[in-house]
């Protein structure tokens, strides 16, 4: 009650400032006074600015000048360009944050044939002439780039801000020097965005021969600069932390604007004694790195707007009544502004080609393009890995024509990764991978990953380019894997073998899009069977086959670890051929078995097909819907023990793999198995998640090509599991039944799988 009473004095306080003021500028023959607006910096906060931008278009209060900082820089620009408060609120709201400031870019965004190694790495050093690299640790931000390229592509053409629809500065720091810069004339989307670079999480921006930083460091709240342009009065918003107590210094973020605000607290008490009307939201509890929470932040903006509402209005309809009337309904941002591309040129490439990265893009000349679409077409070219930032303009030549130039930083062409995989059935291991791009020939992608421990893998490829927008691609690979495999008897183990599979992969793929991959291959392949302890006959030995397959490869999830939407599916077959078996069989005496036909036995040629699905669909921002489906038959296949089906475990890492919530790896082994999942998840607090799943499965039910579909056997499954997000993949623990084995089990998995 005493806060709402003090604040209607304050407004008719303010009131009276305003007649008072209004009175001194009507006294003499003048011009309409101009009104200057001012945004402060602040991270997370800086949403905050919306509730008051929407005020006053509420208000039809003219804004004459804009200056802003960090996000006020980010917000002073969009509404400069011609962005109303409503517009630049959908445009927050419909913004993932989380995505925008990282360097990672979204899995959607990464190429059909980088998908399957992007984001598997806890650690990436990249290695420059042969020395590994320290990273520094700052980001690029290239998501937030071609965001801003998006936004701002209507006025690409403006290289003077004081040509904008409202005249715009922005303020940054020569990192050399410390000085201020106050940025109006070049490329706006450069502008902001060195506006807004926090010294030691991204990087500078070069601009007329400096490197700026935030401009936050120098001066946050630049009222004396708005006026400067030439407004008789100013309005700030100040949405800036100041120096905080320690026990509000809740983010590295924090403390970045922490040490910032140093030099800064001082020139913030003058700045703020220049403003007619001073506006501070109350987002006590919020930090710089509060994006999780900008629906709450800009929700205080709105009660900030509502309070002051009364006295933008008032001065508002003042001015119209002392001084003629002004349009107050600005010219907006044209819906689906397109612009034409007649020729494209690439500058600061070393090692990749211009036709690499205009084969990529795949927009041809003379046509029109919009924001969404040119963003897509630099993200093709992002995705392949090569490049550690792409950002662009437009410029004017022959007249009426557009040319894109694009500005590629290439990323060093050889990277050293590691990561850790822990699981239950496999024990820990670590896996070390080196790739290197562009060698030994441009366009091209080779590797090498090792998983060390108890199982020890390697796998070798090479993939090269193909064709004028580089949809193809041949790949070759080397593989080899080893690792102890149970084998079960109505769910008890009766035997324990070590297995040993080799191949040599070849294929041609062509990728329909960032998502979709189809492709035809060959490959030799070996297998080795060696007992180490059995209860039951048993086999010893090696077989040795020929495998070709067409398969249909799809991946639109949003990220690898706990993803919340898209679809996830493989489909595949094959046909095996040329066996060629060196195998001793024998009894459960250990005598030598010699005629397989008692065993039934054979090696005749069979096809097998193959169909994965997986499908997650976001409920809300903490709730997802999760459904499986996976099967696979070898078609009138009679040495199951070679190529069969391995059903069980929570995860997919041995070869064969069915996984079956319920039961261990290999409790089933089977020529024919189908499954199907469904599951929820919650996410009970940042990156921690609770997942209850249930499934159900047939199989053996496979005779002589599909000729006695009802004689094979059911399972069915459930379990709960608590996962966490780590910077070394997915950590889960399960807890599971199945209803045929019976007893509960447990199981955990740490990272991804080689």
């Amino acid at each position: 009650m005493l806060r709402s009473i003090k604040f209607s004095i304050l407004i008719k306080r303010l009131t009276l400032i305003f007649c008072i003021v209004l009175y001194a500028f009507k006294s003499f023959p003048q011009q309409r006074p101009k009104i200057g607006l001012v945004l402060s910096g602040g991270g997370a906060k800086g949403l905050a600015h919306i509730g008051v931008l929407k005020a006053i278009d509420s208000a039809g209060l003219k804004i004459d000048y804009i200056t802003g900082t960090s996000m006020g820089a980010i917000m002073g620009g969009l509404y400069a360009a011609g962005y109303t408060g409503n517009e630049i609120e959908i445009i927050a709201k419909s913004t993932s944050w989380d995505r925008l400031l990282t360097n990672q870019p979204d899995l959607r965004s990464i190429v059909y044939e980088e998908k399957s190694e992007f984001d598997r790495y806890a650690i990436e050093l990249p290695l420059v002439k042969g020395k590994v690299k320290i990273r520094t640790g700052v980001l690029e931000a290239q998501e937030l780039w071609l965001t801003f390229a998006k936004l701002f592509l209507p006025v690409n053409d403006v290289r003077d801000f004081s040509k904008l629809k409202i005249p715009f500065k922005c303020i940054a720091t020569d990192v050399a020097t410390g000085k201020m810069v106050v940025i109006d004339k070049g490329n706006i989307i450069n502008a902001v965005r060195a506006s807004m670079a926090i010294p030691s999480v991204f990087t500078t921006v070069e601009y007329n021969g400096m490197n700026l930083i935030d401009g936050g460091v120098v001066r946050n709240f630049p009222v004396q600069n708005v006026k400067e342009m030439g407004a008789d009065y100013v309005i700030g918003v100040n949405v800036g932390q100041g120096l905080q107590s320690k026990d509000k210094l809740n983010s590295a973020l924090d403390v970045l604007y922490q040490v910032g605000s140093y030099r800064e607290a001082e020139d913030f008490l003058k700045q703020v004694k220049e403003c007619n009307l001073f506006i501070e939201p109350d987002i006590e509890g919020y930090g710089a790195g509060s994006f999780n929470d900008a629906d709450s932040i800009m929700q205080r903006g709105e009660m900030a707007a509502v309070k002051y509402f009364p006295v933008l209005k008032q001065f508002a309809d003042s001015l119209n009544r002392l001084y003629p009337p002004v349009k107050t309904k600005r010219d907006t941002i044209p819906l689906n502004y397109k612009v034409k591309i007649d020729r494209i040129v690439v500058n600061g490439l070393k090692v990749t080609s211009s036709s690499f990265v205009i084969g990529k893009m795949d927009l041809k000349p003379g046509r029109y393009y919009n924001g969404e679409q040119i963003a897509d077409a630099v993200r093709r070219v992002f995705g392949t890995r090569n490049y550690q930032s792409i950002t662009y303009e437009f410029e004017r030549y022959d007249g009426d024509k557009t040319q894109m130039t694009l500005y590629a930083k290439e990323s060093p062409q050889t990277a050293v990764k590691m990561a850790l995989h822990y699981n239950s059935f496999s024990d820990i291991a670590a896996i070390v991978n080196i790739t290197s791009r562009n060698f030994p020939v441009k366009n091209s992608r080779s590797l090498l990953t090792l998983n060390i421990g108890k199982d020890p893998k390697i796998r070798a490829e090479y993939f090269k380019y193909l064709g004028e927008s580089r949809n193809w691609g041949f790949n070759f690979s080397l593989k080899n894997i080893n690792y102890d495999l149970p084998l079960y008897v109505d769910f008890e183990q009766t035997s324990l073998y070590r297995y040993s599979f080799g191949t040599i992969d070849a294929r041609l793929q062509y990728a329909i899009n960032r998502s979709v991959g189809v492709g035809l291959g060959a490959s030799y392949e070996i297998t080795r069977l060696k007992p180490k302890f059995t209860s039951i006959s048993e086999s010893s030995g090696w077989n040795y086959n020929w495998n070709t397959y067409f398969f249909y490869d799809m991946n639109s999830l949003d990220r690898k670890q706990f993803p919340t939407s898209g679809i996830s599916l493989f489909t595949g077959l094959g046909l095996i051929f040329g066996q060629n078996p060196s195998i001793d069989f024998f009894d459960s005496n250990g005598d030598p078995i010699t005629n397989l036909d008692s065993l039934g036995i054979t090696f005749n040629p069979y096809l097998r097909g193959e169909f994965k699905l997986s499908y997650f669909r976001s409920l809300n921002k903490r709730s997802t819907l999760i459904w499986h489906a996976q099967a696979g038959v070898n078609f009138d296949q009679q040495q199951s023990f070679l190529n069969q089906f391995v059903v069980g475990g929570a995860t997919d890492f041995l070869r064969n793999q069915v996984p079956f919530i319920g039961l261990r790896e290999a409790n089933v082994t089977t020529s024919s198995i189908a499954t199907g999942l469904v599951g929820y998840r919650y996410e009970c607090y940042r990156n921690i998640f609770l997942t209850g799943k249930f499934n159900a499965g047939y199989y053996n039910f496979n005779g002589t090509f599909l000729d006695d579909l009802t004689q094979g056997d059911w399972i069915s499954g459930y379990g709960i599991g608590l996962g966490v997000k780590t910077a070394f993949g997915p950590l889960e623990l399960t807890i599971m039944r199945c209803d045929q084995k019976g007893g509960v089990s447990a199981y955990v998995d740490l990272g991804f799988h080689f």
